[in-house]
Formats: C-alpha cells, structure tokens, sequence
C-alpha cells in the first residue's frame, strides 16, 4: 500500500482524505465479506495496518 516516507510527506487534509477513502474501503470490503465471500482475504488486515499507520501520522502531525 504506502509507504512510510510517503506518508511522511503528506500534510494533514491529505492525511484526512487519505483515511476516509481508505476506511470506506474497508467497510465495503466487510460487506462484501458477508455477502459474497473475499476473493483476498489479505487486504482486509492490509487496509487496516494502513489506516493505523495514517492515523499515526495525522495525530504526530497535529501535536507539532
């Protein structure tokens, strides 16, 4: 997905819109989980180790 040095770069409303687009991704993926069964399982953890890492970042980022 991305990259520490990539996500360092980024400014908080990059951050903000990064994290929203990612957890709705995550959402459609738990629906489809229910659904229709999950081609890749894997992206699920994927995209939740990810939007830890953002967020992460966001709240070092506004304590500067």
């Amino acid at each position: 997905m991305l990259e520490q040095q990539d996500i360092k770069k980024m400014d908080v409303k990059a951050l903000d819109s990064k994290i929203a687009d990612l957890q709705k991704q995550l959402f459609d993926i738990k629906i489809q989980r229910f659904t229709s069964g999950l081609t890749k399982p894997h992206l699920k953890k994927e995209l939740r180790t990810t939007v830890a890492r953002l967020l992460t970042e966001r709240t070092a980022k506004l304590k500067k």
